[in-house]
């Protein structure tokens, strides 16, 4: 089967080199020989590596439309050359070649060249020449709204060789192209990726609780339904099922005002935000934003064109007063009320109601993004920004992907009533609409009662998940204290006591405790990562949904090694 599966590959991957032997730098000559120097050029340019099988004589005649000693002629010269190796009985492939034979790529390139992967080639339908490069993620997202999965830089091995990053970096034209001040807002985040897949990682939910047998049973009922709506392009604002099923969910669980013409799904939490920020902000209006806050959130108002307003944080929430004296007439606010990211902090009614009237009276909007609002505790949960101030101009914003799975694809906007279509219009011109199955599955498996059930079971386990992971750091790394949150969702946040770190021997700052976390294979970020201009504290921003109980001793055991190993070349920056 995995043989057949890679021969489809190598067939796809010379059927998209033989597009261009119509009009080819070779017209002029005999065919076989236009065939043999297209092939010979994709092997020198990396396109087809080392070991790479090719299709048959006679499938790529067949393919090609001519007949097969056309084929063996290029093949036989392409063997003479070096190019190709035959072996009897089993097929022709691609021969390692060395460096001086290979064209428009650096040593540094050619060394992994022999390693490239056959499914990311068959992705490239056309030479590596002619090919726009791909985007690398250089690092890792870490904010409430990541996908959940690990980002750690790809492998050489995994492009296709003339993309690699030694071949980019030895190409000063390319290196450092000229992008616009939208573009250079979206500049990686002061991460450290881990040196290994990390089992520490924010917005990374406990995927080994999931029921999976019940999502099958929702996912097969959708499937094997007679409505064929599942498999069709939906309305832009989402499928009817799904926005009444989430305006019902959010009303009862969050007593957010709202019906189902008022729900626009999304793919994320963070299209939700970036689509009310395309709707309701003009460049240069001023925003409001947590200090520290999501990363994700201010590169999004940074590429609209927005004058960032930076408001600190304390154990109240966002200081409104400070707000209002820096920019009173701010046209927007984006806060994490009921969960402040990073600090876990949940916002006092007395400084919800204060923001409600700063907002009403300044008539700003508010984006209220409760990122992890179905994990936190229901009986601890205040009046929700969008119900104190009557739905009007406030923007409710949530997801799916921390409660059920990462890759779910499902998030939803609450917009104000009557500007629902607008929001939908907007999001038909920028995007598609989420997966229909997998909107329909979730709005079975709500309307089931298995999503309470699952929440409730979550709430728990994360709860036992939590008291592990601190148990066991204040026996390996008592340094780290965790600040008074509302203890419940995915994250806490450790507050770094720096004279007590060193009296353990350990490192003593945040930054150089993020950089030793990722050699050992954690993605812990450093609170300094959030911050804009208001650091309050040092710390660490620990992701413990997805460490079992069973392996919070192991994990805090390696981090307290890994801080004390690497504290002797730990300096401040």
């Amino acid at each position: 089967m995995r043989n057949r599966r890679m021969g489809e590959v190598e067939m796809r991957l010379v059927k998209g080199l033989q597009f261009v032997l119509a009009d080819d730098a070779h017209a002029e000559q005999p065919l076989y020989r236009r065939i043999y120097l297209r092939l010979k050029e994709a092997i020198e340019d990396g396109v087809l590596g080392a070991g790479t099988r090719l299709p048959s004589t006679r499938t790529l005649a067949q393919d090609l439309k001519v007949s097969r000693n056309t084929i063996a002629a290029a093949f036989d010269q392409l063997h003479a050359d070096g190019y190709l190796n035959q072996r009897v009985g089993d097929g022709t492939y691609v021969a390692p070649l060395p460096p001086e034979k290979r064209r428009h790529l650096p040593p540094a390139a050619s060394k992994v060249a022999d390693e490239v992967d056959l499914a990311a080639l068959a992705a490239a339908d056309q030479p590596a020449r002619g090919k726009r490069p791909a985007r690398v993620n250089a690092g890792g997202k870490s904010g409430p709204h990541s996908d959940g999965r690990a980002k750690p830089l790809r492998p050489a091995s995994a492009l296709p060789t003339s993309l690699t990053a030694q071949a980019a970096a030895s190409q000063p034209a390319f290196a450092q192209p000229g992008f616009s001040q939208r573009g250079a807002s979206f500049e990686p985040a002061g991460m450290v990726a881990a040196a290994m897949e990390p089992v520490c990682m924010l917005a990374r939910p406990g995927v080994d609780l999931f029921p999976r047998g019940q999502w099958r049973q929702v996912m097969n009922e959708v499937i094997n339904s007679r409505r064929a709506d599942g498999f069709d392009v939906c309305d832009p604002a989402g499928h009817p099922d799904l926005r009444r099923a989430v305006a019902r969910h959010l009303a009862i669980s969050r007593g957010v005002v709202c019906d189902a013409s008022q729900v626009i799904i999304t793919t994320s939490g963070l299209q939700s935000v970036d689509l009310a920020i395309r709707v309701i902000t003009d460049p240069g209006n001023q925003a409001w934003i947590e200090d520290p806050g999501c990363t994700e959130t201010r590169a999004t108002m940074l590429s609209a064109g927005l004058e960032i307003v930076p408001v600190p944080v304390d154990d109240q929430g966002i200081d409104v007063d400070y707000g209002r004296q820096r920019a009173p007439k701010a046209k927007l606010a984006y806060l994490t009320p009921h969960h402040q990211f990073p600090s876990g902090r949940a916002m006092s009614l007395e400084r919800r109601r204060a923001l409600a009237d700063w907002a009403d009276r300044a008539d700003a909007w508010v984006i209220e993004d409760e990122f992890d609002g179905d994990l936190l505790d229901p009986g601890t949960r205040l009046p929700c920004l969008q119900r104190l101030r009557h739905g009007r101009k406030t923007i409710h914003v949530g997801h799916f992907g921390l409660s059920l799975f990462p890759s779910v694809g499902v998030g939803y906007l609450i917009a104000p009533a009557g500007s629902a279509k607008r929001f939908a219009q907007a999001k038909r011109m920028i995007d598609g609409p989420a997966s229909a199955l997998n909107q329909l599955a979730v709005a079975r498996f709500i309307e089931n009662g298995y999503f309470d059930a699952h929440l409730r079971r979550m709430r728990q386990c994360y709860a036992e998940r939590r008291a592990a992971i601190l148990k066991a750091l204040a026996k390996h790394a008592s340094y780290l204290h965790a600040v008074d949150d509302v203890a419940t969702g995915l994250h806490l946040t450790l507050a770094l006591a720096p004279q007590e770190a060193r009296a353990a021997g350990a490192i003593d700052d945040d930054r150089r405790l993020m950089a030793a976390a990722a050699a050992a294979g954690h993605q812990i970020p450093a609170v300094a990562a959030y911050v804009i201009k208001h650091r309050q504290l040092q710390g660490l921003v620990l992701g413990y949904a997805g460490i079992p109980a069973s392996q919070a001793e192991k994990v805090a055991a390696q981090l307290g090694q890994a801080f004390r190993e690497s504290a002797p070349s730990a300096r401040y920056a």
